[in-house]
């Protein structure tokens, strides 16, 4: 179901009501369509590509490819940036930490999906520097996971644990911490992570 809102607010408190009525217009068609995915029309209009790509992985409509077949290293700033600009909602931020998840050999169906051949990058994973605080007597470094991103048409079964432990192996955190963009997801895939 696609269900157009058009928001032409002029003042904070306009777009405050009008936001509220969109909001009321997706819960009810919540219990009718299951989770709705919300897209804003800047959004759309800039990144066109990129959000077709989602709502088609979405729906399901995605290769896959399972971790095991994948393996993850440290990569580059300007890798990091360039993958995460492409395949990101929201781009790509400031971090310390950058990990790219790259194919490692063909197997099956995805031999013939876009033309991805071992060696390619089709994941990114990104985590900020330590912030300090004492607990209990005890100094806590907790790292938040600023960015993960898969290439759209691509689901990657286990990619995202997979990154995570290739982190805490190499880092140590004592907590790490992170956010869902709810507009596309529950946030289930980080919680089982």
């Amino acid at each position: 179901t696609v269900l157009p809102l058009e928001i032409n607010a002029l003042s904070p408190e306009d777009a405050a009501i009008e936001s509220d009525l969109a909001l009321e217009a997706i819960n009810m068609i919540k219990p009718l369509d299951g989770s709705p995915v919300v897209i804003t029309e800047d959004r759309w209009k800039k990144q066109p590509e990129m959000m077709q790509s989602r709502l088609l992985a979405h729906l399901e409509l995605f290769g896959t490819v399972y971790a095991r077949n994948c393996e993850v290293r440290k990569i580059e700033k300007h890798e990091a940036e360039e993958f995460l600009k492409a395949c990101h909602s929201y781009g790509y931020s400031a971090c310390r930490y950058r990990y790219g998840m790259f194919l490692k050999r063909n197997t099956g169906s995805i031999s013939t999906l876009n033309g991805i051949e071992p060696g390619t990058l089709i994941a990114v994973s990104t985590f900020s520097n330590a912030r300090k605080w004492n607990k209990d007597g005890k100094i806590i470094c907790s790292y938040e996971w600023t960015r993960f991103a898969s290439l759209p048409f691509l689901r990657i079964s286990g990619g995202m644990s997979k990154m995570l432990k290739t982190f805490i192996r190499e880092v140590c955190p004592d907590d790490i911490m992170s956010y869902a963009d709810l507009e596309w997801s529950e946030g289930e895939a980080y919680r089982k992570a």
